[in-house]
């Protein structure tokens, strides 16, 4: 799932003060067009849509504000943590 960086999908004012833009694995071209705007287009080997492995779980693509490439980051993974047993638990305030 992508959210498009569109005026009626993002508020202007929060998405025009946000430098960079984010996108973990993405099934498509145009979806990660969606996500990263058309240049992603230029950088094939950057591109979310070859984050298909499992190898890739935590990897995002970062497009950042004044520079002309993209950049793989690997978010930090929490070992034994696992998205049923914290939904579960509850988060702050339940």
């Amino acid at each position: 799932m992508s959210q498009k960086t569109t005026g009626d999908a993002i508020p202007t004012f929060i998405r025009d003060m946000c430098p960079v833009g984010l996108s973990f694995v993405q099934k498509t071209v145009e979806a990660a067009v969606a996500a990263l705007g058309d240049d992603i287009r230029n950088w094939p080997d950057a591109s979310p849509v070859t984050l298909q492995d499992p190898a890739y779980v935590g990897v995002t693509v970062m497009a950042m504000q004044g520079r002309h490439s993209y950049t793989r980051i690997r978010t930090p993974r929490r070992a034994g943590i696992h998205l049923g047993a914290r939904s579960r638990e509850g988060g702050p305030g339940q």
